[in-house]
């Protein structure tokens, strides 16, 4: 039997972002510089962290992603998510636990559109020819400080993955699930191991290995 989730869904509702709708055009980001960092994480939490509709993907996985965007619509900004991988039926997916903005504009836009639980941090990610850092920092205290060393550039951007993302997101008066996709174009990725040295909590106080140097991304 497929493993499913445990998460009360009563203890994530009230923190789901409130969206005015379900309907949305994609947003595309130029010159976007994208990080992500990729872990397994011990089987004994692998259903607890996800709500019922979801089953967790195998092995456990827990995916960390920030995005340097230099202009958009709304400003420059960085942010910074944590996923946990899991599956929707077969359809692979990471459930957005928490995120990190450093634009209120950004926060706003990110949270109305695609229910982004975005919080107001110090955020950012700076690149070299032989390394690649960044970090976190909500209320004085670091919630991520990692580097990806010796990056190895591989491939080009649009042959890279890019696991969608669900949400919850409340409209109309129920809580239900919201997905989005990112889609990279153009530029390079680079791969390398990585050095972690804190990352954040994957669950809300209370209820609730690839980089693209310079890519295009359309979040639909």
């Amino acid at each position: 039997m497929p493993l499913t989730g445990t998460r009360d869904l009563r203890a994530l509702a009230p923190s789901a972002p409130l969206l005015p709708n379900l309907d949305t055009e994609p947003w595309e980001l130029r010159q976007a510089e994208h990080l992500q960092l990729q872990y397994e994480l011990g089987s004994e939490s692998r259903t607890d962290l996800l709500p019922p509709a979801l089953h967790p993907s195998i092995p456990p996985t827990l995916l960390i992603n920030v995005t340097h965007v230099p202009e958009s619509e709304v400003g420059a900004f960085t942010m910074s998510t944590v996923r946990i991988g899991c599956r929707s039926g077969a359809r692979p997916r990471g459930l957005l636990v928490r995120g990190f903005c450093d634009s209120e504009a950004a926060i706003a836009a990110l949270r109305d559109r695609w229910g982004f639980p975005l919080e107001r941090a110090e955020v950012t990610l700076h690149s070299s020819y032989d390394h690649t850092a960044t970090a976190v920092v909500l209320g004085g205290r670091s919630v991520l400080d990692a580097r990806l060393v010796d990056p190895h550039r591989s491939a080009a951007a649009t042959s890279s993955t890019s696991l969608p993302s669900t949400s919850l997101g409340s409209t109309g008066g129920m809580t239900s699930c919201c997905w989005s996709r990112p889609i990279p174009t153009g530029s390079s990725i680079a791969r390398s191991e990585a050095v972690l040295s804190s990352r954040p909590s994957m669950r809300r106080p209370g209820p609730c290995p690839a980089r693209a140097p310079r890519s295009r991304y359309r979040l639909r």
